[in-house]
């Protein structure tokens, strides 16, 4: 009896032994093939309780979600994680850590303002990891880029214009409708007490004068807590200037609708990131009427591209709060992360980072207007499709390197930025609501003044 049982106990141990070796090749795998690999990890950096960081947050995540549904990159999944930077540079710098040291992300897309880019820029000189910045336009940021390039600043790419590249459009606004069709030449300048503020504030006084011949007759900088805004606009009044050239990229609803409940007499201009968001009019009471802003292309009110316009509408069909509408730094978080991916299949990954900065520089990408990636004539009107977008950086050799290419002729089909304004009464649906009256090309609707404007304060020629 003592024997059978150590027979069938040999056997037993025989089995369990033979299980040991199979189990662990029974997962699909056969032996001696590798075992999967670990999905990319990109990570978002932004604030994620404001509309600027969901934009890119949201349009991120479309992107990734098409690329997975394609296959991947190099046939690797692609992970999403995120971190919040709260609109606070102290917290970017620790978000931009937390996304490099615990999530170990191979590449970065940040929605972040100018102050908290300019906050974690040493920390990508650190970590080298390539990073997509679609929101800030801080020339700092670019000089840090060119200045560091072979110190990591090679990292860093932004998909839209700098300031000082986006000053050419004041530049050219200026020149056209405020100088040469409305007669103007004094303007005040108004501005809040941010890096982008006084970035931009910097570029007008020393361009707007001698570019269009206007004068600035005074500068108002106020702080983005401010709630009374009765002093600063009496300042600005006192000095009677034909316009009023407003910079404001934070809390900028609480000096919009001053300006409207005031009715101050003067009219005003400038870039007003608010009045970029699809919210702006309820935000405003109902009282956005006549707003305008120069903002960076794409933006509401534009003419959309197939690939735009698909973007659109699955980010629609997706989110139903707000901002329920992309802002243009979201239309370049979905193209750059394409950009990204497709330098990163021709560089056989992110490492070593030369080879993929190197392929980035390459970007040579045109989004036409009635084709989208594919030129398309016969659905014209006109018989020419129309290069409407066209995404390229500048290379090391230029003081701008990693900037997007600006090419004011318009073959490149990118500005240095575009005025839209917002009709008098809302309209349905929201693109008729809100046009582009600068640059020519792009223009779909006719400037209007409020209507509290007295008519000495209107066309002076």
């Amino acid at each position: 009896m003592k024997k059978k049982g150590l027979q069938k106990l040999g056997v037993l141990i025989s089995v369990v032994l033979a299980l040991a070796i199979v189990l662990p090749l029974a997962g699909g795998c056969t032996a001696g093939a590798p075992a999967p690999e670990e999905p990319w990890k990109c990570g978002y950096i932004g604030a994620l309780a404001t509309d600027v960081g969901r934009s890119s947050q949201r349009t991120t995540q479309i992107a990734i979600d098409e690329i997975n549904a394609a296959g991947g990159l190099l046939g690797r999944q692609i992970e999403y994680v995120e971190a919040d930077s709260t609109e606070e540079p102290l917290e970017g710098v620790k978000a931009y850590e937390y996304l490099a040291e615990h999530h170990k992300v191979d590449f970065i897309v940040s929605g972040c303002i100018d102050d908290v880019s300019l906050g974690w820029m040493p920390r990508l000189l650190e970590y080298k990891i390539p990073t997509l910045d679609t929101w800030t336009s801080a020339i700092r940021c670019i000089e840090i880029v060119h200045d560091d390039y072979e110190a990591g600043g090679k990292a860093y790419f932004m998909p839209h214009m700098n300031d000082y590249d986006q000053g050419a459009e004041y530049v050219a606004f200026a020149n056209d409708l405020l100088a040469a069709e409305m007669g103007w030449d004094t303007m005040v300048l108004y501005y809040e007490d941010t890096a982008y503020g006084c970035g931009v504030a910097e570029w007008v006084r020393d361009e707007i004068g001698p570019g269009a011949g206007i004068e600035t007759l005074g500068e108002v900088c106020y702080d983005i807590g401010t709630f009374d805004f009765t002093p600063v606009y009496s300042k600005i009044v006192a000095y009677d200037p034909d316009f009023i050239f407003h910079i404001c990229s934070v809390n900028c609803v609480p000096p919009s609708a001053a300006y409207v409940e005031m009715e101050i007499p003067i009219p005003i201009f400038g870039v007003n990131v608010a009045a970029c968001s699809a919210e702006f009019w309820d935000d405003m009471g109902g009282m956005a009427g006549g707003f305008n802003a120069t903002m960076p292309p794409p933006t509401i009110g534009l003419e959309w591209d197939p690939v735009s316009q698909a973007l659109i509408d699955k980010y629609k069909a997706r989110w139903t709060d707000r901002p329920i509408f992309p802002h243009f730094n979201g239309f370049n978080a979905y193209q750059g992360i394409y950009h990204m991916v497709e330098a990163a299949e021709r560089a056989g990954g992110f490492e070593p980072l030369d080879k993929w900065v190197k392929e980035m520089e390459k970007t040579d990408q045109i989004l036409w207007r009635y084709g989208g990636h594919e030129r398309r004539d016969d659905l014209s009107p006109t018989g020419q499709d129309i290069k409407w977008q066209y995404y390229m950086y500048y290379g090391p050799d230029h003081d701008y390197t990693h900037s997007c290419v600006l090419d004011q002729t318009g073959e490149h089909g990118r500005p240095g930025g575009m005025v839209m304004q917002w009709k008098l009464e809302k309209q349905d649906p929201l693109e008729a609501t809100v046009g582009i009256i600068h640059p020519e090309r792009w223009r779909n609707t006719e400037f209007v003044f409020v209507p509290w404007i007295p008519e000495e304060k209107r066309i002076q020629k």
